[in-house]
């Protein structure tokens, strides 16, 4: 396998992984963070990847999930995202910045990265309301009324 800062690298040694895909039926795999840019820090810094599968993998399982891919990457210091359960910001980072390891069908990211922009989109005025709450509840203490 090429350099673990080489993305070609580490997208060849997962797809190459049928049974670790078929294994944990995984459907996108993603990497985010400063891995493959300038910023990456081989050694120092940890690889982020967000994943989805088709059926969320359960706690007891994420330790096996976590040392069978860090096994196929040749890395140990990776950082999982779990999709079934990010927020709604963290799944818009994913959308706007996130880097392709593998999808199941061709497109799926593409599908994915539009259903997050719908969802941040459409709950904008949920984090306009909780924002204004808090610079009102700062008011409040600034202010001595807290």
């Amino acid at each position: 396998m090429k350099k673990v800062d080489d993305l070609r690298g580490i997208k060849t040694a997962i797809t190459d992984n049928k049974r670790f895909i078929k294994k944990h039926k995984i459907e996108l795999l993603v990497v985010i963070g400063s891995f493959g840019t300038d910023k990456f820090l081989h050694g120092e810094s940890d690889i982020d990847i967000a994943f989805l599968t088709e059926v969320p993998i359960k706690e007891d399982q994420m330790l096996g999930f976590l040392n069978e891919l860090s096994s196929i990457i040749k890395y140990s210091k990776l950082d999982l995202i779990d999709l079934h359960y990010a927020s709604g910001l963290l799944k818009f980072e994913v959308a706007t910045k996130g880097r392709l390891l593998y999808e199941k069908t061709q497109g799926l990211l593409e599908r994915y990265r539009l259903y997050c922009y719908r969802y941040y989109y459409d709950t904008k005025k949920f984090r306009v309301m909780r924002q204004e709450y808090f610079e009102n509840k700062l008011g409040e203490l600034m202010n001595g009324q807290g």
